[in-house]
């Protein structure tokens, strides 16, 4: 049993509304068959097909207010719940708090400690982890990275992008190539070419995941262009990660940690449940365990041990 989860931050159930919602017009395919015309929005609600099942999954964490990335993440890669111990949500970086729980209860260290083999697949680069270490502090690691290093399972880096055994975070390589550290030999990738890399990640470990944070990037600055050419991206990934991978081992998952580019009419995050996509082996069982963020990690984990 293997699981291949895809967070994309700040994707919520928007309305079915083209003025205001990116989802509504985008060049979406893959979702589309698979959900239908209305699968990713509010009024689509819960799906159950022959070969998906969609959760609509809470992310306030009965905590009033927008939800935030720090406490969001926290509890989707932990199963605690971030804002609760904070009494706040808490955007970007996880304060000393927030930490502790991920060095305790990381969805890497928990499946480390019960033998089984987990992995991210984005590619790091050496000026990331200098940007980190600058004592000016203006670059810290989020919640994502701070729950692999709770396992000690080592980054992927730019030799391993080259080599087509990791997916850098714009899933193209487009954005990488602007960048004065550009690796040679590193060139621009069609995102199914990236999905099909991911696929044969997933077949070498029991848990692969992999962050796309750009979604929240264009929610925030309201880029509707880069919103449209973001979910294109997301969706031919899934593409070649549904022609890649065996789906009769592997539950695929797709989830979010709050609302934002679902609405750009405003640059804040929103109230809005996100999709928790579930394809392939035990999504039917894992449909049962999720309601909120903090069912994701525990569900995983359960799943994998069983």
């Amino acid at each position: 049993m293997r699981v291949l989860m895809i967070f994309i931050d700040g994707l919520g159930m928007g309305q079915d509304d083209a003025s205001i919602n990116p989802v509504v017009g985008a060049e979406i395919p893959t979702f589309r068959t698979l959900l239908g015309e209305k699968g990713l929005l509010k009024v689509g609600g819960r799906v159950e097909t022959n070969e998906v099942i969609l959760v609509p999954t809470r992310t306030d964490l009965d905590i009033p207010g927008f939800p935030q990335s720090a406490t969001g993440q926290t509890t989707l890669l932990t199963g605690v719940n971030g804002a609760k111990a904070l009494g706040r949500h808490l955007s970007a970086y996880p304060t000393k708090t927030l930490k502790e729980i991920i060095k305790e209860k990381s969805i890497f260290k928990q499946l480390a400690e019960r033998g089984l083999k987990a992995t991210s697949a984005n590619a790091y680069s050496k000026r990331y982890f200098e940007m980190v270490s600058d004592p000016s502090g203006k670059r810290r690691h989020t919640a994502s990275t701070l729950s692999v290093m709770a396992a000690g399972i080592p980054f992927r880096m730019m030799e391993d992008l080259k080599r087509g055994e990791a997916v850098f975070m714009d899933i193209t390589n487009r954005l990488l190539l602007t960048r004065p550290d550009a690796p040679p030999g590193v060139t621009v990738i069609p995102p199914q070419l990236a999905g099909e890399r991911l696929a044969h990640l997933s077949g070498k470990h029991h848990f692969t995941f992999y962050e796309y944070f750009l979604t929240d990037t264009y929610g925030h600055s309201r880029d509707w262009e880069g919103a449209l050419e973001a979910l294109s991206n997301i969706d031919g990934l899934l593409d070649g990660v549904l022609r890649g991978v065996n789906l009769q081992e592997t539950l695929v998952m797709i989830t979010s940690d709050h609302g934002n580019v679902e609405d750009l009419s405003t640059k804040t995050h929103t109230l809005n449940n996100v999709p928790t996509i579930l394809i392939g082996m035990g999504r039917e069982e894992m449909g049962r365990r999720i309601n909120s963020l903090q069912d994701i990690t525990p569900a995983i984990v359960g799943f994998l041990s069983d």
